[in-house]
């Protein structure tokens, strides 16, 4: 008798102790649960701040841009004279660029408008100082051909003036031998 109760004893407190244990897991179990509700929970509310905080960047960007386009369409305003500019420069951000290429796109067809002035100006130069070339080149050929024909009518003139020399010599020498 004395052991059956020994044993239910033992029975009971290993019940006891299993309960226990179990009680043990279950609240280990829902400590785990809770922690990790926890977790998720922050998590959640880390994930919800970093949402507010991006929507609140977005807000800030565009009440930044309204900012810029506002100050942009203002001194439009006070510097442009008419209506139509007025409008176009205070429009969306992607026709203001479109405006800034056109401008851009302006310039360079100017530029390059300019460059070609400047070559064609620099071609008619070029043609003018080869022209003067050519007649510089055709009047020094004129020049050496008058002086060739100069020289030569000089040495025509020489033997002309050697010859007529030679002549009154000849009619001198032939007067003294009639005279003598």
């Amino acid at each position: 008798k004395q052991d059956k109760n020994q044993e239910e004893r033992e029975k009971l407190e290993l019940d006891y102790l299993k309960k226990l244990d179990h009680e043990h897991k279950e609240h280990q179990k829902e400590q785990q649960e809770q922690e990790e509700r926890q977790k998720n929970q922050e998590q959640l509310e880390r994930q919800s701040q970093r949402e507010v905080e991006k929507r609140y960047q977005e807000q800030l960007q565009k009440q930044q841009q309204l900012e810029k386009e506002k100050q942009i369409s203002e001194a439009s305003r006070k510097s442009l004279s008419r209506d139509l500019e007025a409008s176009r420069a205070a429009k969306k951000e992607l026709e203001a660029e479109h405006q800034k290429l056109k401008e851009e796109k302006q310039i360079s067809d100017a530029s390059r408008k300019s460059l070609s002035r400047d070559l064609e100006a620099s071609r008619e130069a070029k043609k003018k100082v080869e022209a003067d070339l050519a007649a510089l080149n055709a009047e020094h050929q004129k020049l050496r051909e008058e002086k060739q024909i100069s020289d030569a009518s000089r040495q025509g003139l020489s033997r002309d003036l050697e010859a007529s020399r030679e002549a009154k010599k000849k009619v001198e020498a032939d007067l003294a031998e009639a005279n003598s």
